[in-house]
C-alpha cells in the first residue's frame, strides 16, 4: 500500500505525544487487513468463505492490539494500558468465539493470528515511523499478540461449550407427560 494511506499522520505531526500517537489508527487497520489476505486469500478455510465471514472480528482484534501499542507507544507501562489491554482481550475472546461458531480449530486459529502478525508487521514497516519507534511498536504489538493468542483460545472454547450446551439441551428427554 502506497504511503499516501499514512498522509495523515504525516499531516498532523506533532499533535500527539510522539510519532506513535500520531499514526492514523484506521489507515493502519486497513493496511493491515490488506495485508492479512494477502497471505490469507490463497488458504482454505478464508478463501472459501463468504466475504461476510473471512474477517470475522479480526479486524476489532487488529484495531485494539494497533490502540494498545499506540496507548504504550514506547513509553513507561501506566494505568491506561490495562484498559487497552482489556480491550484486547474482549477483542480476541469475540475473534476466537465467532470463529469457534463456524466450526474453526485452534490450529486454524494459531495459523490466522500468524498472518495477523505478519501483517502488523509488514504494515508498521511501511508505516513513516523511524526505525527505532518502529521497532518498538512491532514489539508492543507482539507483546499484544501475546494477550490475545489465550484469550483467542478461551472465545474458542466459549463457542464449542455453548454449542454441546445447545445440542445437550435439544437431547433431553422432557419426561412424563409428554
Amino acid at each position: 500500500m502506497p504511503a499516501s494511506a499514512f498522509d495523515g499522520a504525516q499531516a498532523q505531526r506533532g499533535s500527539g505525544d510522539g510519532p506513535v500517537q500520531d499514526l492514523d489508527e484506521r489507515a493502519l487497520v486497513d493496511r493491515v487487513m490488506v495485508e492479512w489476505w494477502d497471505s490469507a486469500a490463497h488458504a482454505l478455510p478464508w478463501a472459501g468463505m463468504p466475504l461476510d465471514d473471512r474477517f470475522g472480528e479480526l479486524r476489532k482484534l487488529a484495531a485494539a492490539l494497533i490502540s494498545a501499542a499506540i496507548t504504550t507507544g514506547g513509553h513507561t507501562r501506566d494505568p491506561q494500558e490495562s484498559g487497552a489491554r482489556n480491550g484486547v482481550i474482549a477483542a480476541a475472546i469475540d475473534h476466537g468465539r465467532y470463529r469457534g461458531n463456524q466450526g474453526g480449530t485452534w490450529e486454524l486459529l494459531l495459523f490466522e493470528l500468524t498472518f495477523l502478525s505478519d501483517a502488523l508487521r509488514v504494515a508498521v514497516r511501511g508505516s513513516p515511523l523511524p526505525p527505532t519507534v518502529s521497532n518498538q511498536f512491532e514489539r508492543e504489538l507482539a507483546a499484544g499478540l501475546r494477550v490475545a493468542k489465550p484469550a483467542c483460545s478461551l472465545g474458542l472454547r466459549e463457542a464449542a461449550h455453548e454449542q454441546s450446551s445447545l445440542h445437550r439441551g435439544l437431547d433431553v428427554d422432557p419426561g412424563f407427560g409428554s
